[in-house]
């Protein structure tokens, strides 16, 4: 699965996506999907489909993450998205709202978003899920 969206969806990233099912399936390899994980999901699945089925791929799958709920999947489904895997992850394992905090660990930093945290220390931590 390769994620499409970091940085031009409709311009590199679904382009290099094909290109990379191409020289897979030279090698006799096939690309099983594609992610997508910010913007307009339903606008960006039903691009992305087009211009996979255009370039010979029906058969590449189209996930889409990015705090996703019932709520956010039914509206992707109202709006006919050609979406085949929904990535669930924030909503099934915190409370809501805001439960969750979207940042990332970059050169000894924490971000949120684009702005940097300023503490003193960023402690790991890992969590035990089951009996």
């Amino acid at each position: 699965m390769l994620l499409v969206d970091t940085y031009d969806t409709l311009q590199s990233g679904v382009p290099n996506a094909i290109t990379v099912a191409r020289e897979m399936r030279e090698r006799g390899q096939a690309l099983r999907a594609i992610r997508l994980d910010s913007g307009d999901l339903a606008f960006f699945a039903h691009r992305a489909r087009a211009m996979l089925d255009a370039a010979g791929f029906p058969e590449v799958k189209i996930a889409a993450s990015n705090q996703l709920d019932e709520f956010v999947i039914r509206s992707l489904r109202q709006q006919g998205a050609p979406i085949d895997i929904f990535g669930v992850g924030t909503s099934l394992v915190t409370g809501a709202p805001d439960a969750a905090l979207d940042s990332v660990a970059a050169q000894g930093s924490w971000w949120v978003g684009r702005a940097p945290v300023r503490a003193a220390r960023a402690h790991a931590c890992s969590i035990s899920v089951g009996p």
